[in-house]
């Protein structure tokens, strides 16, 4: 099956996770809006690059898998770094947003990378 990368493009990725954080962060999004801004276009960018290494035969599904993890955990890292969210919110905000975009990343892919 072949990748869609178009459906990984981060203007489809991005705005429904942007949302999703919103509503999880609830009054702390005034102080991380910025941050969760840099780090879920830089998120949805990484998620389309494993998705070309993938089609172009560069990465098997047991590697994208593992980028994936790492990139996710990246993401948490650095949102609960630059703000005064707990490391538990901020795993919340990042698990709210791979949520909304799941089935779309799964699906474009072929496999469940989310």
């Amino acid at each position: 099956m072949p990748v869609n990368l178009d459906a990984l493009s981060v203007s489809n990725l991005f705005p429904p996770m942007f949302d999703a954080a919103k509503d999880i962060a609830g009054s702390g999004w005034s102080e991380i809006r910025a941050t969760v801004k840099i780090e879920f276009k830089a998120l949805a960018k990484r998620i389309k690059e494993i998705g070309k290494a993938f089609a172009a035969g560069e990465i098997t599904q047991k590697t994208a898998r593992l980028l994936m993890k790492m990139v996710r955990n990246n993401v948490i890292a650095a949102i609960a770094l630059v703000t005064n969210q707990v490391l538990i919110t901020a795993e919340r905000i990042v698990n709210a947003a791979l949520k909304v975009i799941k089935d779309v990343v799964n699906t474009a892919i072929g496999f469940v990378l989310i």
